[in-house]
């Protein structure tokens, strides 16, 4: 196998656990939401949600720091890794 599908090989893995993580965390800062809208005066699940939340974006911050350390690595080892260009890109 060349080397160069091996890195397309890995980079679209990275790319695609990263659209699935990122669904994911925001599907959880939604229901976090929801907690908080639904919590009324009880302050106990108002700080779940809130908890929620934060781990939320902590974890979509993660999710993006390792990705990037990931292709930053392929880069430095001489792979030509392009840019993601999205949706319809």
């Amino acid at each position: 196998m060349d080397v160069t599908k091996i890195i397309n090989l890995i980079n679209t893995g990275i790319t695609f656990l990263q659209m699935i993580g990122g669904a994911v965390g925001f599907l959880f800062f939604c229901w976090g939401a929801i907690q908080i809208t639904t919590s009324g005066w009880r302050y106990q699940q108002a700080d779940r949600g809130k908890e929620t939340m934060v781990y939320a974006v902590l974890g979509l911050g993660l999710l993006l720091i390792g990705g990037t350390i990931v292709r930053l690595i392929l880069t430095a080892m001489g792979a030509n890794i392009p840019l993601p260009t999205g949706v319809g890109g």
